[in-house]
């Protein structure tokens, strides 16, 4: 169980694997984009080598692989 409280400005998104990795899917930028319309000050989003890190001002991205870094 997690006991850590999660703020009101947080959101997560990606694909949760069964072995608990995060794995990335299309149309990450405009998930990112819309929790920043939301006002959403940070998001938590799988790390993909493939693409360029984005960068949004105001919202603080933070890049994740497993359910386990983001506990």
């Amino acid at each position: 169980m997690i006991k850590e409280k999660i703020s009101d400005g947080t959101c997560f998104i990606g694909a949760l694997s069964l072995d608990g990795s995060i794995l990335p899917f299309e149309g990450m930028l405009a998930a990112a984009l819309a929790a920043k319309k939301l006002q959403f000050s940070t998001i938590y989003m799988p790390f993909n080598s493939d693409l360029p890190e984005i960068n949004i001002e105001g919202l603080e991205i933070i890049y994740v692989s497993s359910l386990l870094e983001v506990i």
